[in-house]
């Protein structure tokens, strides 16, 4: 990827704590990072697909021409046929 928002493993005393600190991109969050991104990185989400596998990637899935739906739950199964969007299980 040419960019890429994650969430960052806190570290005390060279150790890692398993606490994540942000930014934590998660269900509607991940949404407004790429809208507010969307000008400086010239992103035309009519022409962008996307690849999920949780429910709660719907928000930032709805941006996007196409999305698929990736090992999905039962949930997001449900809702990307609704929507006509891509279900794959890959190994």
């Amino acid at each position: 990827p040419d960019y890429v928002i994650a969430s960052q493993l806190e570290k005390y005393q060279g150790h890692f704590t398993g606490r994540l600190l942000r930014p934590h991109p998660f269900g509607m969050e991940k949404k407004h990072y790429l809208l507010n991104l969307q000008e400086r990185l010239q992103i035309d989400f009519a022409r962008s697909v996307v690849f999920a596998n949780h429910y709660s990637d719907i928000y930032h899935m709805q941006l996007c021409g196409k999305a698929l739906a990736v090992n999905p739950g039962s949930w997001l199964r449900r809702h990307a046929r609704k929507q006509g969007w891509g279900v794959e299980y890959w190994q």
